[in-house]
Order: structure tokens, then sequence, then C-alpha cells
């Protein structure tokens, strides 16, 4: 009984059905925040950001890829063939909103362009201030101050994790799908107990760390290390930044899961660390920041482009499996 490593080792395998081609409809949502007092004042601190605090927020865009079966080319209006479906939600941590190409920014983000050229932009929105609160809404459909989230930023040594009578996409996708699931990214909405992490809450598999901000190569602070593959700590992805790791994990989750041509459903939960602090540049040569001369500055724009890079990585491994139309 229960939920926990012993629990994960006597778990069964999962059934499989047979699977169909299915059809990409993209979805990019632009989250604006709250205003609040002070906010502002904080805004002119951080890189990004546009005064008078409509935008200062823990997230400013997130990305919905949904999926639908392609035999007969189906319209996103129409009612949902039979068949599996795949879905990939995005989120990105602490982006300003001018910080996308369509949005003002001077410099590009094509790939994210590209999905909101696509797609459909969703730009009313808000989010809280905050990143624990936001996320624990986000993932169970619920406002924070219902579920016991609407506090400060979970720290190390915080016992709150968002309510467990409340289900999150997970769950839902699991139960009501029969959709295999995975977490890969940012927590943070509580690790207090093995019930309340993402194994235990919908997903069949995790990678990420549970706390709100930490080295994009150490994967910690110091001597410590909060990185975790399932149940298991996981040291092994030190030294490889965070976005590039995400989006590579991502890949080979889809690309496992799928593999034989049998699969159920699938969901994908995307939380990139990026672009919140700490301002770390990634590694390799990109090009689209030479122009900017602020030190911080351009380095979030490098951090731009390799997440931008890295959601590209994440939708042409889908296109590769012919799940992304």
């Amino acid at each position: 009984s229960g939920c926990g490593p012993a629990a994960a080792a006597r778990a069964g395998p999962l059934v499989r059905i047979r699977s169909r081609g299915v059809r990409i409809v993209c979805v990019e949502c632009v989250c604006r925040c709250a205003r609040r007092r002070g906010a502002a004042t904080r805004a002119r601190s951080r890189p990004g950001r546009r005064t008078g605090g409509t935008w200062d927020a823990m997230v400013a865009a997130s990305v919905l890829v949904g999926a639908m079966l392609a035999a007969g080319a189906v319209s996103a209006a129409a009612a949902a063939p039979p068949g599996p479906r795949h879905a990939v939600l995005m989120l990105i941590d602490d982006l300003g909103y001018g910080d996308v190409g369509y949005a003002g920014a001077e410099f590009p983000t094509e790939t994210i362009d590209a999905l909101a050229r696509d797609g459909i932009r969703l730009n009313q929105s808000y989010v809280t201030q905050l990143c624990s609160p936001t996320r624990a809404s986000l993932l169970t459909s619920r406002y924070a101050y219902t579920i016991g989230m609407d506090g400060d930023v979970l720290t190390g040594g915080d016992e709150r994790c968002a309510n467990l009578t409340s289900a999150t996409v997970g769950d839902r996708m699991r139960a009501q799908a029969q959709a295999h699931t995975a977490f890969i990214g940012k927590y943070d909405i509580g690790y207090s107990s093995w019930a309340c992490t993402a194994n235990c809450r919908g997903f069949d598999y995790w990678l990420g760390y549970y706390g709100a901000a930490e080295d994009y190569y150490k994967h910690g602070g110091g001597n410590s290390l909060d990185f975790h593959e399932n149940f298991q700590n996981a040291p092994q992805y030190r030294g490889e930044y965070s976005t590039t790791l995400f989006s590579r994990k991502a890949g080979e989750w889809i690309r496992n899961t799928t593999a034989g041509g049998d699969v159920k459903p699938t969901f994908l939960y995307l939380a990139y660390q990026a672009v919140h602090g700490p301002i770390e540049a990634p590694p390799g040569t990109f090009t689209g920041c030479e122009h900017i001369t602020a030190e911080t500055r351009h380095t979030y724009c490098l951090m731009m482009q390799a997440l931008d890079q890295g959601i590209a990585n994440v939708t042409d491994a889908y296109r590769q499996l012919n799940l992304f139309e």
C-alpha cells in the first residue's frame, strides 16, 4: 500500500494498447500575472521584465501541444476519434512577457514563435507572483488558496505540499485517458513525503528537482544535490546544463515509450528551469545575442537561445515519430 520506492518495486508492467498515427494540434498560451504593490520595482531588478507589474511573475509563457488521431485528418474542433493521443505541456519559468520574438524581444525565438504562429495564443490567463502556488494551480486546476499553496515559495524543510486530495493533470491523464505520463523539470509543489512527489501524483516517470532554484550545472547548491530520477538521487547528471538535459530526456522518454509501435496515449509535462535565476549561460555558441552589450541581458539572451533550441529538439523528436503534424 502507499506510494514510494518499495511500492514502485512491487508495481507490475503497464498495459499497452495498439497505436495509430496521430495529428498534433498546437496551442501556445501566454500567461500574465496579477498586479500587486511593489511589482514594478521588482520588475526593474530582473532581466527581461517590463515595468508596471502586469507581467512580473513566475511564468509568462507556456506551450501546450495536444495531439489527435490523424486518420482522416480531422480538425481540432471535431470530436476526438478513438485511438491514442499525445500531449506535451511545456512551462517556461520566469519568462518576461516581452522576451519572445513574437512579443517584441530584441532577440529571436524561432521555435516558440512558430508554435505561437501556427497554434492558438491564449493571452488573458493569469498566474500568481510566485513559483510554488502557480505550479500547484497549473497541475491541479485549483486556486492555490484552496489546496494549501497560497503562501510563500517552498523552501528546504517546508512541510507543505499541494493538497493530496486534489488530483493532478497526471492523475487525470492516467485515469481517464489511460496515458503514459512523465514529469521532467522543476517540481516545486511539495516534497515532505513520498506521497507529495511526482511519482505518487500521477506521473509514471519523473526526472528533475524538487526545490525552487538551483545551479543549472551542479543541480544543487554548494555540496548539496537536489536532482532525482524517479525515487533515486541522480548525481550522474551533474555537469549537464539543465535546459539541454531536460530536452534530451524528454526526447528519450517519448522514443522509449512509443518503441515497438504498440502504445497508450502519452502526456509529457516539461517544466523547464529556464529562465529562472541564477542567470547562467549555456554551453556552446549561439547567434542572435551579439548586439546585446549589457552583461546580464546578454546571458539571458543566450539562455533563451538554448531554451528555444531545446524546444525544437523536443518537437523534432515527436515529428520523427510521426506524432506531430
